[in-house]
């Protein structure tokens, strides 16, 4: 132990001589390793941000979600209705709604979801309650007009006031009860979204004139689909099982009366299950691989900042009968 004290000591003394004999080398070195150090951070927290991050959630290795295209509401029924590899099936669609928070409303971000989407999660709210398939039923007739704030929301716009829950929120001009608060750190399953409002997206032909065919219209595709694989198999034993359930799902699906070559184009869509564990994120898909090519070179830098900044006494040692001791 004293010889490597005595050499770490030996060193530094040999670094500083060093230093004094060439600063403008030595601080260039020492400004070349920063920025490599500097910027293999920078990308690793990207890459960590978009691609490794898991979802705070329960068990997010067990969730996937659905690949292109979107889906229309038809099309997750059946796949919920169908999907036994699956368990907790839901969709859920980010919007831009208005919401009178004070006496003027002021578009708001919000998650339209199904019945399952905080069960499957494994979810515990912060207050109130979360949503259920009792609220969102399966038409507009059976949804009701709750809505759930994010941790965050409950903050900014109530303090943290536990008296917020039974209040009302007009959304598009309708009242909604507040029944809950997400969890802290919970922002939803999308990466880079952090929506304010959940509410059920039965509701959504209800809010908006434009709207009124969005549950029944096998031709509108808005959604996205997620889930979680049962217990016991494994993401491609899934999407093994999947894709004959998508084939039954298309099938059942197609407007009887669409024309033959819309309907011929309809049954060539393809879909599959995808790893779920860090969330949907258009951006990942895009430049999942950039990303990562972006690291490795980054690392390359970095490396060879390394390997052109190690003390000459390191490299010294290497060479039998060199000796830096100048005593």
């Amino acid at each position: 132990m004293y010889r490597t004290f005595d050499q770490v000591s030996h060193d530094m003394r040999f670094a500083l001589r060093q230093f004094r004999r060439a600063p403008g080398l030595t601080l260039a070195a020492v400004l070349a390793l920063a920025c490599g150090i500097g910027g293999m951070t920078t990308v690793f927290t990207l890459v960590n941000a978009i691609v490794l991050r898991p979802l705070p959630v329960a068990a997010p290795h067990e969730l996937v979600w659905l690949r292109d295209p979107s889906f229309s509401y038809p099309m997750f029924e059946q796949i919920r209705d169908r999907g036994h590899m699956l368990r907790g099936v839901f969709a859920w669609e980010p919007r831009m709604l208005h919401a009178a928070w004070t006496s003027e409303p002021e578009p708001t971000s919000m998650l339209l979801v199904t019945g399952a989407f905080h069960g499957t999660l494994g979810l515990r709210p912060a207050a109130g309650r979360l949503l259920n398939q009792a609220d969102v039923g399966n038409t507009a007739a059976e949804a009701q007009a709750v809505a759930v704030l994010s941790y965050s929301a409950w903050q900014r716009r109530f303090s943290g006031d536990h008296s917020a829950i039974g209040r009302t929120l007009r959304i598009e001009g309708q009242p909604f009860t507040i029944v809950g608060v997400t969890p802290p750190g919970f922002f939803g399953v999308a990466v880079g979204m952090s929506p304010d409002v959940t509410i059920p997206v039965t509701m959504l032909p209800r809010l908006r004139s434009d709207e009124q065919t969005a549950l029944v219209s096998a031709g509108e595709f808005w959604l996205n689909i997620m889930g979680r694989v049962r217990p016991g198999m494994s993401i491609a034993q899934a999407d093994a099982e999947f894709q004959t359930v998508w084939a039954q799902a298309l099938a059942a699906t197609v407007p009887p009366d669409s024309q033959a070559n819309w309907r011929a184009h309809y049954l060539t869509f393809t879909s599959g299950l995808e790893p779920g564990a860090s969330g949907y994120s258009p951006v990942r898909r895009q430049f999942q691989d950039a990303l990562w090519l972006l690291f490795g070179l980054v690392a390359l830098v970095l490396a060879g900042n390394l390997l052109a900044s190690l003390p000459a006494s390191v490299a010294a040692r290497t060479r039998p009968g060199v000796s830096l001791r100048t005593e």
